[in-house]
């Protein structure tokens, strides 16, 4: 499988949302994966609320920029939505790092050691981002985000079930 590295399109591009079905969301979460502490995760448990899906590397500078971001999301909305993140191409120890330099612990981070969940996902490259609404409704964002750009799409994914 062939995973590039570069990140990607620029912040000015349309976003890439899609409305569709409730089977849809079901559909899009219909993976399983391998949580740091090495307990099993199904993404299917995630349907019953909004969730962001972030996917980062370890080596990823941008990533690691992305953090207060997505730690100030998980303060404001911890219990309204679920938070995701998606780790690949890194050791287990190297992902255990970026969590600690992101002091992002408290959300769930996923070690996805043979990169099968962006593989699903069709992650092209980090970061970026996957908001799923509990009706079908997904937001797709490759590629670097700033704060406001992801609290615009954080506010539409809310809106999304109204």
């Amino acid at each position: 499988m062939l995973v590039l590295s570069a990140c990607g399109t620029s912040e000015n591009a349309a976003p890439e949302t899609v409305k569709s079905t409730v089977s849809e969301t079901t559909r899009i979460l219909n993976v399983s994966g391998e949580k740091l502490d090495g307990t099993k995760f199904s993404f299917t448990s995630l349907a019953s609320k909004p969730t962001v899906l972030w996917f980062w590397t370890p080596w990823c500078a941008i990533c690691v920029g992305e953090g207060p971001t997505i730690n100030e999301a998980y303060a404001q909305y911890g219990d309204e939505i679920n938070i995701v993140g998606v780790g690949a191409q890194g050791s287990k120890a190297e992902m255990e790092e970026f969590v600690k330099i992101t002091e992002s612990s408290k959300i769930t981070h996923i070690n996805d050691f043979d990169s099968s969940v962006w593989a699903h996902f069709d992650i092209p490259l980090q970061p970026s981002l996957i908001f799923v609404g509990t009706n079908g409704y997904v937001d797709r964002k490759i590629g670097p985000t700033s704060g406001q750009d992801f609290q615009k799409r954080l506010e539409a994914l809310l809106q999304s079930g109204t």
